[in-house]
């Protein structure tokens, strides 16, 4: 019984077609569970399904399978070579299908966690897709025989027209590689609020792209700067739920109203739109000389873009304030605000 069975399996193990068959089922067997493996534990997407990688996968191993099984059952002697080459190159171009769809989906899945913009993610999937193409390239020119050292001075010459453009336009580069830090690190992003030391640029940023920052100053005025400024200068960030002092200034001639006009103001700055419950309102004594005493009224906002007009308004409530206490005649108010008042 023994050597029947050892006899069978000789025979089959010298018979190359047996041995084709076996061979290339246990490669197309395997292929299904390396592909429900791989896709479950490694190739989850948030963006995008899986399930389009399932045929290049199965692909990928059934061309593994067939070069192997070709080479060990040695069915076809004379043209085992060039089939084998011609495998290798239909693997070649299978893996690098697969790993550009990887690498594009999973730029995606970072993309929504940065918030990049649409224009930031195409530009580093098509980079991801000819760094690819060039590397499968590469490989073939190997396998089927090219010497791809003979064609390296002409990659030094486009290295160095390369590096030539690099340096005839490095203020648009440099603004490029900001912008695409700016999008992929997000030191500040679209609704805070940054000031730029050095510069007059200050604002709540409205958009973000590879060249410019557009933000939105205090006068509804739109200021675009080159994003290479932010890596020159020092910024400030507020997000977007920060908070901004709303002051005011009011000086009086007399000691006896003091404790009407310290309510006047808390009262005025409640009655304000766009002035925060929380931190409350208070008031400061500024300065005291002679009968002379200067309150200084301490409000909070976080609306950055209306501080102007929400001073306004406040100046407005007190002087109705003022008005119902009848104190307009003896009391002065000055007729500004200083601007380092405010915070950015």
């Amino acid at each position: 019984m023994v050597e029947l069975l050892t006899s069978g399996f000789l025979q089959i193990i010298s018979n190359p077609y047996l041995k084709f068959i076996i061979s290339i089922s246990i490669f197309i067997v395997s292929a299904y569970f390396i592909d429900i493996y791989v896709r479950h534990n490694f190739f989850r997407f948030k963006t995008k399904d899986n399930e389009p990688l399932r045929i290049p996968i199965y692909l990928f191993i059934f061309t593994i399978g067939l070069n192997f099984s070709l080479q060990y059952s040695n069915i076809f002697e004379l043209s085992l070579f060039n089939l084998s080459n011609v495998l290798l190159v239909i693997s070649i171009l299978l893996s690098a299908h697969l790993i550009n769809q990887i690498s594009k989906s999973y730029i995606a899945d970072f993309s929504v966690q940065r918030k990049m913009e649409s224009l930031s993610v195409k530009i580093l999937q098509r980079f991801s897709t000819w760094s690819v193409f060039l590397i499968s390239f590469s490989l073939i020119l190997n396998f089927i025989g090219y010497d791809i050292t003979t064609y390296i001075p002409i990659f030094i010459l486009l290295f160095a027209i390369f590096v030539i453009m690099l340096f005839a336009s490095w203020s648009t580069l440099s603004n490029v590689i900001s912008g695409f830090i700016i999008l992929l690190w997000k030191p500040f992003k679209e609704g805070d609020v940054i000031s730029i030391d050095g510069t007059n640029y200050s604002g709540e940023v409205q958009h973000i792209d590879l060249m410019f920052c557009k933000l939105l100053d205090q006068n509804d005025a739109i200021i675009n700067f080159p994003n290479s400024l932010v890596f020159n200068h020092f910024t400030q960030v507020n997000s977007f739920n920060s908070i901004y002092p709303v002051n005011i200034e009011y000086t009086i001639n007399s000691f006896t109203d003091i404790d009407k006009i310290k309510r006047a103001l808390i009262h005025s700055a409640i009655n304000t739109t766009n002035i925060l419950s929380k931190p409350k309102p208070f008031v400061l004594i500024q300065q005291v000389q002679n009968e002379e005493v200067v309150f200084q009224l301490n409000a909070f906002s976080n609306k950055y873009l209306l501080i102007e007009k929400t001073k306004s308004s406040l100046r407005f409530n007190f002087i109705k304030e003022l008005k119902d206490l009848n104190k307009t005649k003896s009391t002065r108010r000055k007729s500004s605000i200083n601007s380092e008042e405010i915070t950015y």
